[in-house]
C-alpha cells in the first residue's frame, strides 16, 4: 500500500510518462514501510531511452548557448524554489537526516549552476555539448 504524500515513479521517456509491468518499492527506512512504488525499466525501455536521448542530445547541440545557460540556471532555481519537498523526499527513501538532505539538495543546484559556461568556478567541460549520456541504477 502506497502512503500519500509520496508520488508512484514512472519512466520518463521521449517528453512522456510511462508504466512499466514490473515496479520496485520505495521503502521508509525508518519503519519498514512502502511509501511508493518506481517503475522497472526493461530492455525496450533502455532502448527506448537511448533512442530519445540521441534525438534530445541534436536538438540540445543546436540550442544557442544563451538558452541552454538559462536552462540550466530555471533548473537550479526550481530545485532551490522545492528544496525543502525535495529533502523530505531524500529523508523518506534514504533516512538521511533532513539538514544533511537539504545540503544534497544545494550541491544537486550547484551542480546545474557550474555546468553554465562562465560559471564561478569555470564549468570542468567545454560550452559544446559533446555526446548523450546513459545513466542508470542497479535495481
Amino acid at each position: 500500500m502506497t502512503m500519500t504524500g509520496y508520488p508512484d515513479v514512472g519512466l520518463y521517456v521521449g517528453g512522456s510518462w510511462r508504466t512499466t509491468a514490473d515496479n520496485l518499492p520505495v521503502i521508509d527506512p525508518a519503519n519498514g514501510q512502502v511509501i511508493g512504488r518506481l517503475a522497472r525499466a526493461g530492455p525496450q525501455d533502455l532502448d527506448d531511452v537511448l533512442e530519445a536521448a540521441s534525438k534530445g542530445f541534436e536538438v540540445w547541440s543546436q540550442t544557442a548557448p544563451k538558452d541552454r545557460a538559462d536552462l540550466l540556471r530555471a533548473a537550479a532555481a526550481l530545485m532551490r524554489e522545492r528544496q525543502a519537498e525535495i529533502a523530505h523526499d531524500i529523508t523518506r527513501e534514504l533516512g538521511k537526516p533532513y539538514p544533511q538532505a537539504k545540503l544534497e539538495v544545494i550541491r544537486g543546484c550547484e551542480f546545474f549552476e557550474r555546468a553554465v559556461p562562465g560559471s564561478e568556478p569555470p564549468a570542468a567541460s567545454s560550452s559544446r555539448p559533446c555526446s548523450p549520456t546513459f545513466l542508470t541504477t542497479p535495481g
